[in-house]
């Protein structure tokens, strides 16, 4: 990265935008839970009224 006068160039935030972009795209690999972790997770989500991300 290039920065020019206290200024980036263009070609450099495009350039960092697109790498911005395919990390956000990536999905983010979650860790595995037992049955239990599972079942108290749902129980939990479920009684407070929020999403989970499988």
């Amino acid at each position: 990265m290039v920065k020019w006068e206290g200024f980036y160039l263009t070609e450099h935030t495009k350039a960092i935008d697109g790498e911005r972009t395919i990390e956000r795209s990536k999905p983010i690999q979650k860790f595995q839970m037992d049955v239990n972790e599972i079942a108290e997770t749902l129980n939990q989500a479920t009684l407070k009224n929020k999403s989970v991300a499988i």
